[in-house]
């Protein structure tokens, strides 16, 4: 069961954590897999919470830009 939110088919949940839910998704127009994190409402709204969020999110995206690096060597 698939649902689809904004451009994201959304599988089915990878984990969940203190600040929120990870899914497996599919970006509809690349057909492209990712790991959609959503935030849990009750800390959304939070001082420095979205700060956190985009901080970890540009945290992550380098490290799997680094990973991509490493593998074509």
């Amino acid at each position: 069961m698939s649902r689809i939110v904004k451009n994201y088919e959304i599988h089915h949940v990878l984990g969940e954590g203190g600040m929120g839910t990870v899914f497996y998704a599919v970006e509809v127009q690349l057909r492209r897999e990712v790991a959609l994190k959503c935030l849990r409402r009750d800390v959304a709204g939070k001082p420095g919470v979205a700060n956190r969020f985009r901080d970890e999110a540009q945290a992550q995206a380098l490290v799997i830009c680094l990973k991509r690096e490493g593998q074509r060597r």
